[in-house]
Formats: C-alpha cells, sequence, structure tokens
C-alpha cells in the first residue's frame, strides 16, 4: 500500500485537483476488498516489472524491505481471482454503479497495460467489456443526476448533456475514475489502432463549461475527449461520403485553432531547449508548470498526428501531392521528437514515456535517418529497462518496416 501512495497514485492523480488516488482510494480500500485487492495487484505488477525495485539476485525490494515471494506467477493468480470476483458483480446494477468497483476495475486494467501479453496488434484487454458495462451504469447516473427526465433506459443515448454539470463534478471521485479510464482507453485505442469503445457522452458537458478558476483542468480533460473523437474518426467512422469526411475533419482541425486562440499562457513551457543547441542530437529539454500540463500537451499533440497523417484535403496526385506530403511528414517528425522530449525531461514520470512511445508507434515509420531512428529506438528501450513498460514489441515492428523501407529505395521496381 505505501508502494501504490508513493509511486502509483500520482501518477492517477495526473489533473486531479483534489489527489483522489493517493488519498481516496485508499481510504476506501480499507472498507473494499475488491478494491483493495486491485490496488494491492497494481502496485505488484509495477513493483515486478522494474529493475529498479530488484536487487542483483533478482529478488524485488522497496525502501530496503526484500519481498521474495513476490513473483509473477502469484501476481497473475492474484489478479485473475480479482478479475473474476468483478466479473461476476458486474451483472447486478447496484454493483455496476459502486464507484469503488469501477476504481478497482481501472487499477486491474492499469496491471493488463503492463503485461506484454496484452500489448499485441490484436484487443486484448480482458477488463474491457466489463468496465464497459461500469462505465455506461454510471454514465446513467451522471446523466440522470444532470437532468432527472432522463430515464435510465434512454440516459446513455443522448448526443449532449441537456444542463452542464457543476465544477464540482469535474473535481468529483467519480470524473476522476473516468478521467483515468479514458487515459487508458487512449492508449489502447492508440496502439491498436481502433476507435474508442467507452461512452463519451458524460464528457461533452467540456464543449460549453467554462471556469477562470479551473481553466487548466477544464482544457486538460478537453484534449483527452478531443484525442478520443480523432481516434473515432480515424479507425471507427461510419460510411460516409468524402463531404462530410472533410467536414469531421475540419471540424477537429477547427479545435485546434479554438486552443491557439484561447489556450492559457500556463500551458506554454517555462524552457524549452532550442533542439540545435541541445547536447544530444535530437532530443530537447521542455520543462512544463506540471504533470497536468505536460500531459495535456502529449495528447493533443497526437491528435495532431492523426489529422496530419489522414488529412482529406491534400492532393493525391501531381507535384503539389509530393510537397504537401512532405510538408506533412516533417511535421509528423517535428511533433514524435517533441513528445519524445517531453519524457525525457521527465525521467520518473512513466506516463509521459508511454504517450512518447504512442507517438513512436504511429510515426516513427516517417523516420528514415538511422542516426533519428536509433534516438526513437532509446527511448523505447528505457521505457521498457527503467519503467517496466513493454515496448520491444514496438522496436520490432518498426525495425521490419524500416528495412522493407530501405529495400524499396534502394531496389526500386
Amino acid at each position: 500500500m505505501h508502494f501504490y501512495i508513493e509511486k502509483i497514485a500520482p501518477l492517477a492523480d495526473i489533473g486531479d485537483p483534489l489527489r483522489n488516488g493517493a488519498l481516496v482510494v485508499p481510504a476506501r480500500a480499507r472498507m473494499c476488498p475488491p478494491l483493495l485487492n486491485a490496488i494491492l495487484t497494481c502496485a505488484a505488477i509495477v513493483l515486478f516489472s522494474s529493475p529498479t525495485y530488484r536487487t542483483e539476485d533478482g529478488v524485488c525490494q522497496y525502501r530496503g524491505v526484500l519481498l521474495p515471494s513476490l513473483t509473477y506467477a502469484r501476481i497473475l493468480q492474484h489478479h485473475n481471482a480479482c478479475v473474476a470476483n468483478l466479473l461476476e458483480l458486474c451483472d447486478h446494477t447496484a454493483f455496476a454503479e459502486d464507484e469503488n468497483l469501477l476504481a478497482a476495475l481501472v487499477s486491474l486494467r492499469f496491471h493488463e497495460e503492463m503485461d506484454s501479453r496484452y500489448q499485441t496488434g490484436e484487443d486484448k484487454e480482458r477488463l474491457l467489456t466489463t468496465l464497459r458495462i461500469f462505465l455506461n451504469a454510471q454514465t446513467k447516473i451522471i446523466l440522470q443526476q444532470t437532468d432527472p427526465r432522463l430515464s435510465s433506459h434512454s440516459a446513455i443515448d443522448q448526443p449532449v448533456l441537456p444542463s452542464a454539470p457543476s465544477i464540482d463534478y469535474l473535481k468529483s471521485f467519480r470524473h476522476a475514475l473516468f478521467r483515468n479510464a479514458l487515459r487508458q482507453e487512449l492508449t489502447a485505442a492508440y496502439m491498436t489502432q481502433r476507435g474508442v469503445q467507452y461512452p463519451l457522452v458524460a464528457w461533452s458537458f467540456l464543449d460549453t463549461i467554462e471556469s477562470s478558476d479551473y481553466e487548466d483542468l477544464i482544457w486538460s480533460d478537453r484534449h483527452l475527449l478531443h484525442c478520443a473523437r480523432v481516434l473515432d474518426f480515424c479507425y471507427d467512422a461510419k460510411e460516409s461520403d468524402a463531404v462530410s469526411n472533410v467536414q469531421r475533419w475540419t471540424d477537429l482541425k477547427g479545435y485546434e485553432a479554438r486552443w491557439e486562440e484561447q489556450m492559457p499562457t500556463s500551458f506554454l513551457p517555462l524552457f524549452e531547449e532550442s533542439p540545435c543547441s541541445a547536447p544530444g542530437p535530437l532530443l530537447y529539454r521542455v520543462w512544463y508548470l506540471s504533470t497536468l500540463h505536460l500531459t495535456a500537451v502529449q495528447f493533443l499533440e497526437l491528435s495532431r498526428i492523426l489529422l496530419l497523417a489522414t488529412d482529406p484535403t491534400i492532393p493525391r496526385l501531381g507535384p503539389r501531392a509530393v510537397v504537401a506530403k512532405q510538408r506533412i511528414s516533417s511535421e509528423i517528425k517535428r511533433i514524435v521528437l517533441h513528445v519524445c522530449s517531453i519524457a525525457i525531461s521527465y525521467e520518473e514520470l512513466t506516463p509521459a514515456w508511454v504517450q512518447a512511445s504512442m507517438a513512436i508507434f504511429i510515426g516513427g515509420e516517417f523516420f528514415t535517418d538511422t542516426e533519428e531512428q536509433d534516438v526513437l529506438l532509446g527511448v523505447l528501450h528505457r521505457l521498457e529497462k527503467d519503467h517496466g513498460w513493454p515496448s520491444s514489441h514496438i522496436a520490432t515492428r518498426l525495425k521490419h518496416a524500416w528495412k522493407q523501407g530501405h529495400s524499396s529505395s534502394t531496389h526500386p521496381a
């Protein structure tokens, strides 16, 4: 529990002004065995996965306390028992509406994110269906509390909230859980190239809510929602004509323009090193006011990559097409290096490195110079070595793609 509070809760509390992960979750776990088991399992997998917490003999340890009984087999056994228990409970409406059980599911999915068997091209997250059931049930609660006229059967189908929740909801325990669940889902959707499979209706109030006191929090959450909408456009778009596709893409790009016009100055870097003057060849130091700000910037940059890669307005043939593709390639490479530079500027912040791996996953093939490629591989290596997060599958895929690209460029048909 001490490890969870010190090392994991701060990651969950990014963007949460009340620090629910550190203060509320452990307190509630005292009275909720499924939640207690889930966060202990989550802490165990992080301890087990990171070489930082191992002795020379390979025994897990934390703050000088040896943990020889902490093995992968025991962690997996405990994880499976937790999942089985929650799968049984999700069939009952009262349990599906329980915030503590939702917190348990979010914690367990963190375990599956760190297990390399779930980091493949296929979406194998075992908790996805169960987590969606809980999120749907609790989305209905949010909507009903906002407007009692909404029935439990129709609430989830409403395109927007009839009236916006208050700022109090934005700071609530439930929204903190929804925020973490959405971050996890964005990571999974990005890495498996699919749309978001969670309900977004409870987030639509962010389109209109305003508060000068919580401006940064609102924009940070808006960037998550925007990233989800971009993923849906890219990977989950229904059959539609070219005109409507262009309009949707234009609307999403319009969010970027709105951001440029209204961006609070707190989101500007406190310090940004010029890439050409950095000690390293490509990456550079860039520091932000807080983890909220840098995480928001990274997710916005990730959505930019997708919109650049799916731009329906560029010419498809001719000299203008070549120029447009070169411009897009150059901009995607710049964004990837920016996201990676944020990661190396915050060496201990695991989410920053995970977001960097997402940028490399989707934009790495645009890098053709071997020196650039080595830099990206170095980021992936450090993510797995220093943070215990599986990334070797990304490196393997990129090496194959780069080799194929080199072969096609040196041996034209």
